[in-house]
């Protein structure tokens, strides 16, 4: 079984998508999987694609094909050139699409990846030009792909709604939790955090410094928690920051916690220091108001931290019964339950107990086995290129 993945994510994307496809490549490029990987990076920097192949781990075995495209199309995928699109179908049984807007194979099956819906189902939290671009790429993905893994049941529920597409092309199957995650004392992660600055007890948060993220519910709830004498301790927010410098130090004023919170930045998915400053916090806040598939919580409850999350979008089918949800715009609700977790020792063993066991049924490798088994199902009921290609 000849599978082409787009690998290009794992070099210009970042947080999930980067995530995602990273673990892909580490997974179907093992032996074991059965399938014959061929990955194509799409991109003008050769030396990136040469270092990350360099450094894939020695089980991943793979046919790297790099076709440079000039920068005014790096980001339109459907741009690609149909004469090395033709060439690299003769190759494979199938292509797989890791993001949206896949490039047209004509006779090749293709797989594309559904993230989230936010562009189409929630468009008022992106930027309006954002959201745009994004909702004529699925239009494209839609006309271009036969079949669609979605990454949570959420997501393939919103896609079939949008969408008149069979339900059977659409199949849900969720992300995973990398095994660098995992539970670490004061003795291991003291050291890291002093490195960086970071002074406990700390809350934190984890993934995009966006509005769609309900950043302010986080600076608010934080904000009462110190003035009301329930945590007398620091905030700290991981990621890349999308406001500007005014529009964050409004944010902090409005709550009067300037000084108060430290912007460590955005974390690779395998930088040690992102796992400490989880198991390090207190408690992990995430009060997004929507998510196709969401990682950081997971990523947390793996380290033993306590989660209070939103009720919002797919985050209950990922979080299940191991984290204590809100509605996203509950103020009350937001400190009630944070105090209520902060101030009770039995609440937070109970959670961390919980957390580490749902975090453990999301491995990456069922992710892989989910996956390989999809292609399967596609390729028994859809003839190969070669036989199209024999019957003209």
């Amino acid at each position: 079984m000849r599978i082409l993945l787009n690998a290009t994510d794992a070099l210009l994307s970042v947080r999930a998508v980067r995530r995602y496809v990273t673990e892909m490549i580490h997974g179907l490029g093992n032996t074991t999987s059965g399938v014959d990987l061929h990955l194509v990076f799409f991109t003008h920097h050769g030396l990136q694609v040469k270092r990350f192949v360099d450094g894939l781990p020695e089980h991943v075995e793979a046919t790297v094909h790099w076709k440079p495209v000039p920068r005014r199309i790096l980001n339109k995928r459907h741009k690609r050139p149909r004469r090395e699109l033709r060439k690299l179908a003769r190759e494979v049984d199938l292509y797989h699409e890791t993001t949206i807007d896949s490039p047209d194979f004509e006779d090749l099956p293709v797989v594309a990846t559904i993230h989230g819906l936010c562009p189409l189902v929630a468009p008022g939290l992106l930027p309006a030009d954002f959201a745009e671009d994004k909702q004529a790429a699925y239009e494209r993905t839609l006309a271009m792909s036969g079949y669609f893994a979605a990454v949570s049941e959420t997501t393939r529920n919103e896609f079939l709604d949008l969408f008149p597409v069979d339900p059977d092309r659409v199949r849900a199957i969720p992300l995973g939790v990398s095994t660098n995650f995992v539970p670490a004392g004061p003795e291991r992660t003291a050291p890291i955090l002093s490195a960086m600055g970071i002074e406990s007890p700390y809350l934190l948060y984890s993934g995009g410094i966006q509005p769609n993220k309900n950043i302010p519910r986080v600076l608010r709830t934080f904000a009462r928690l110190r003035r009301e004498g329930v945590f007398d301790g620091r905030l700290v927010l991981v990621g890349d920051n999308h406001y500007t410098p005014d529009q964050l130090e409004s944010l902090l004023e409005t709550e009067g916690i300037e000084g108060e919170v430290d912007f460590p930045g955005f974390f690779a998915p395998d930088d040690s220091r992102l796992p400490a400053l989880y198991a390090g916090a207190e408690l992990f806040l995430f009060p997004s108001l929507y998510e196709g598939w969401t990682s950081p919580p997971l990523e947390a409850m793996a380290c033993g931290t306590p989660v209070l999350a939103s009720n919002a979008s797919s985050i209950p089918e990922t979080v299940g019964d191991a984290a204590v949800l809100c509605a996203p715009q509950d103020e009350n609700a937001w400190v009630l339950e944070a105090t209520r977790i902060l101030t009770s020792p039995g609440v937070r063993d109970d959670l961390r107990a919980k957390g580490i066991d749902r975090a453990s049924q999301f491995p990456w490798s069922r992710t892989v086995v989910k996956t390989v088994a999809f292609y399967e199902s596609i390729l028994q009921k859809t003839p190969s290129p070669k036989e199209i290609r024999s019957k003209t």
